[in-house]
């Protein structure tokens, strides 16, 4: 359950009596109860909410439930957003017609990127601003402030908009990975770890580093037709090795260490190696692949990238797998 909280400020004392009957009203129409003289506690579709009065308009908070990446700030207050373009302070673009009302911030760029370009979180967003609602996301904490008036004429729609941001956050975010859980019948608890089985191929995910700056998503398997022992590949700009190929593109785009470059070059130079291996070591800057493993690593948390991630973790390995040395 997403937890939220409505905040409203008080009007002068003469209207201190008609404003307890409107909250009385508005508690009985929602399904609310009064706690206090300025508290409504309860539950909007399946959502806890609290609500007070503000008298600026209706402020949504809700507590995510998803982990969001470390350090993100989602604003799109007027003030706040003019005051950053006026300093220069640069936020992170969605290439998206938002971008000029929003000023987005984190510490994992491209992890921010896969969260928010989210087709359904994206459309709650331009809901929201363009019916002149203010966002203002930062770390797990968000607060949706609806225009002023909203409390008697549209708390309803308020209330949806908002849980319907805070639920579309949360499943850009966990919902991903419990997707990607479903579709390859893997377990784990869908936030930081994963395993199972993918075509044959024993698969780990893992968010490692969590809280940390080298937070990152690492994806491992195994395959059983051994590379030369001593086998490290890396991406180039990984200063690994330099064994001889004799394949120009791999020996430019790949950093290779071995004792055996022949061996080596037999099983992966092939057409159908070749590719696969350069979608992951390439692909995805700092993975490898040594004589038994494969280890696919994204800085941040994958999310929507994370099947494409899976499958091409398993067609690499089901390449390396297919070798025979009689052709």
């Amino acid at each position: 359950m997403v937890a939220v909280v409505l905040l409203f400020s008080a009007p002068s004392s003469r209207e201190e009596e008609g404003r307890q009957q409107r909250i009385r009203r508005i508690a009985d129409e929602f399904g609310l109860r009064v706690q206090g003289q300025k508290l409504l506690v309860g539950s909007f579709d399946d959502v806890g909410v609290r609500v007070r009065d503000d008298g600026d308009g209706t402020v949504v908070g809700s507590t995510l439930l998803s982990e969001p990446p470390p350090g993100l700030i989602v604003r799109s207050e007027i003030g706040a957003v003019a005051v950053a373009h006026a300093l220069g302070v640069k936020g992170l673009s969605l290439d998206h017609p938002l971008d000029p009302k929003l000023y987005i911030r984190g510490d994992f760029p491209a992890e921010v990127r896969e969260l928010l370009t989210q087709p359904s979180l994206l459309s709650c967003l331009s809901e929201l601003i363009d019916a002149g609602s203010q966002v203002n996301l930062e770390e797990g904490t968000l607060e949706v402030r609806s225009p002023h008036g909203a409390y008697l004429d549209s708390l309803g729609e308020s209330l949806r908009r908002a849980t319907q941001l805070a639920r579309a956050l949360d499943q850009a975010g966990d919902g991903m990975w419990r997707q990607a859980a479903s579709m390859y019948h893997l377990s784990g608890d869908a936030t930081h770890k994963l395993r199972g089985t993918v075509d044959g191929f024993p698969v780990r995910v893992q968010l490692q580093h969590a809280d940390k700056p080298e937070r990152k998503t690492v994806l491992s398997t195994s395959f059983s037709h051994l590379l030369p022992a001593d086998t490290m590949i890396k991406h180039a700009s990984y200063a690994v090795g330099r064994a001889e190929l004799g394949d120009p593109v791999l020996n430019a785009l790949l950093s290779v260490k071995t004792s055996d470059p022949d061996a080596l070059a037999a099983r992966i130079c092939s057409e159908h190696v070749r590719g696969a291996l350069l979608e992951v070591v390439h692909g995805y800057e700092g993975s490898f692949v040594t004589a038994t493993e494969i280890h696919l690593i994204s800085p941040g948390r994958l999310l929507q990238r994370l099947p494409h991630a899976l499958d091409s973790v398993v067609a690499l390995a089901r390449a390396l797998n297919s070798f025979d040395p009689a052709t």
